[in-house]
């Protein structure tokens, strides 16, 4: 899991584009999930979506 200290949208980009998969975690934001290099999105609102 890559921590990011800040929100800089380029250097998500590059780090979703380069592994495709993943978890990532932004200070103050918290932990995101991405698939296929193209999207992510907060993990909390996946495993809510699942339960409901």
């Amino acid at each position: 899991m890559k921590i990011f200290h800040r929100y800089n949208p380029l250097k998500i980009a590059r780090y979703v584009k380069i592994l495709f998969r993943g978890r990532l975690y932004i200070k103050d934001m918290g932990v995101f999930e991405f698939n296929k290099g193209e999207r992510y999105y907060p993990l909390e609102l996946k495993i809510s979506g699942i339960s409901t």
